[in-house]
């Protein structure tokens, strides 16, 4: 994944911030209903000014299905966009001491 995004910064989540995330993504208008995101961990993805979070399992991108055009019904598998005042949002949070992510565990099948 890494190879495709040319002059992209990658940062790891820490688990508060992978947390908070995951709250976002269950309540965003942008991605489908359904519960938790996929994969135990997430990267930000920053390229000039824009910024996104990839979720991921291991060293494995998850697919992340999320809704572009409501009004159609169509959706597609991008990474989760977000824009400045979430990006701020997210580099505010701090991860508690004893706080992890645990792996995810699951048998559903991840693809890249």
């Amino acid at each position: 994944m890494k190879a495709s995004f040319k002059n992209a910064k990658f940062t790891p989540l820490s688990p508060g911030q992978f947390h908070f995330m995951a709250g976002v993504y269950v309540a965003s208008p942008v991605t489908p209903p359904g519960g938790m995101p996929p994969g135990d961990g997430a990267l930000l993805i920053e390229i000039k000014d824009k910024a996104a979070v990839v979720w991921t399992r291991g060293k494995q991108a998850c697919v992340t299905q999320i809704v572009v055009d409501a009004e159609r019904h169509l959706t597609a598998y991008l990474p989760l966009p977000l824009n400045a005042s979430l990006l701020a949002l997210l580099r505010s949070v701090k991860t508690g001491a004893n706080e992890t992510s645990p792996p995810d565990d699951s048998s559903e099948e991840r693809k890249l």
